[in-house]
């Protein structure tokens, strides 16, 4: 497995994402650094070599046990995630019954650089906007 419990998105601290391996079968975590751009690359090495890494790097060398714990419903991530696919289906919608989506799809243009950089409050309100266009303003579960 190669990749980075600090991606943009995450909803895990490191102790749980390496649980998730380590408790289910897996032999292998390569904790991934690399990406393109500039701000993605030093968002992965600070979070592989932070604190909160490192604990639980070293709990889990010294054989202490690694706790799955719970991911938090009301995390800003899985809301916005959760938001986003709302997104996607109000775009499919429209372009189905033949409506153009180009200018939630050049709002939306923002969203990655919003979520690289960390910026989830931002986000959300952008994803908001995007669904008061899209005509899709209730309130997800």
């Amino acid at each position: 497995m190669e990749a980075n419990a600090g991606i943009p998105e995450s909803v895990v601290d490191w102790e749980t994402y390496l649980a998730w391996h380590y408790n289910h079968g897996c032999v292998l975590v390569g904790v991934n650094t690399g990406a393109t751009g500039e701000e993605l690359p030093k968002r992965l090495e600070a979070s592989a070599f932070g604190e909160e890494a490192i604990a639980a790097y070293r709990k889990f060398l010294t054989g202490r046990p690694l706790v799955d714990k719970m991911v938090s419903v009301d995390n800003p991530q899985l809301r916005i995630q959760a938001k986003m696919k709302r997104v996607r289906a109000g775009i499919e919608r429209w372009h189905r019954s033949g409506k153009d989506p180009s200018a939630v799809g050049k709002l939306m243009e923002g969203a990655q650089p919003l979520a690289n950089d960390g910026k989830l409050d931002e986000l959300e309100k952008l994803v908001d906007q995007a669904l008061e266009m899209l005509g899709e303003t209730e309130k997800a579960p």
